[in-house]
């Protein structure tokens, strides 16, 4: 569990590009 955080910041960077995507 080294890159937990990393993987964290990837999954928002990825919400963040679906939101803007819809809007």
């Amino acid at each position: 569990m080294n890159n937990s955080i990393e993987e964290l910041e990837e999954y928002r960077q990825y919400k963040l590009s679906k939101s803007s995507e819809l809007i």
